[in-house]
């Protein structure tokens, strides 16, 4: 909703290249009209006119394409009807040094018919839903850091138990945000990955925050390896 947007704007983010929508559910694309009355978009990626009110162009993709986001470019693994979970636009490319994988809401049988690369960071398809996160991509991708988004009160049981041994047991590291609240990743240019989370509702979370933008904190997972604090 527009409270996102005011966030987004007070982090001096008032323009977005690219905007991906996955497929057709609410939860992922509910914003996308206030974001596109509130913020320049240059193109919105999609499988079918998801925003037909839109300022910003659709650019319609399929499996097999390609897809340009300034310096960074993606794979489109998967791509359907976006009424469906099983159509979401599944993506790999290279962020910083890291390999990552974004599922959307796709279920095990678009995972189990993708050949899947090498990945660093898995988005966990489907907020950790258990009709997700098979085996066979866990062995094919074997990322060593899987990110969660979730709602911490969300009614569904998410994330599913039996998807959270499987990426135990896979030993990638688990971040979640219904415990970690908003996971960033910021690649710097002298190398490395900076990985920090924020809670609204967690006052050391959010001075730990004001720390770390203010350049002194760097919080970092390495592989499977979630490094101490260091004060510069």
């Amino acid at each position: 909703g527009l409270g996102d947007v005011y966030k987004r704007q007070k982090e001096n983010v008032h323009a977005l290249d690219v905007v991906v929508l996955t497929h057709g559910d609410e939860d992922h694309l509910g914003e996308i009209a206030d974001l596109d009355r509130a913020l320049s978009i240059a193109t919105i990626v999609a499988t079918g006119t998801l925003c037909p009110g839109c300022r910003a162009a659709t650019q319609a993709v399929a499996t097999g394409d390609s897809l340009v986001c300034g310096t960074l470019s993606f794979s489109v693994l998967s791509a359907g009807d976006a009424a469906e979970n099983d159509g979401s636009i599944v993506l790999f490319g290279t962020i910083g040094g890291d390999r990552w994988i974004f599922t959307g809401d796709a279920g095990t049988a678009v995972e189990r018919a993708v050949d899947w690369p090498d990945a660093d960071i898995l988005k966990v398809g489907h907020h950790g839903s258990a009709t997700s996160t098979s085996a066979e991509l866990l062995s094919a991708a074997s990322p060593s850091i899987a990110v969660v988004s979730v709602g911490r009160t969300n009614g569904y049981g998410h994330p599913d138990g039996e998807v959270l041994a499987r990426l135990e047991a896979s030993g990638a590291a688990i971040l979640r945000t219904d415990l970690l609240g908003t996971i960033r990743f910021v690649y710097p240019p002298w190398g490395g990955r900076i990985v920090y989370s924020y809670s609204e509702d967690d006052s050391f979370g959010n001075a730990a925050n004001r720390i770390l933008r203010s350049g002194r904190v760097f919080l970092s997972i390495r592989r499977r390896d979630i490094m101490d604090s260091v004060i510069r």
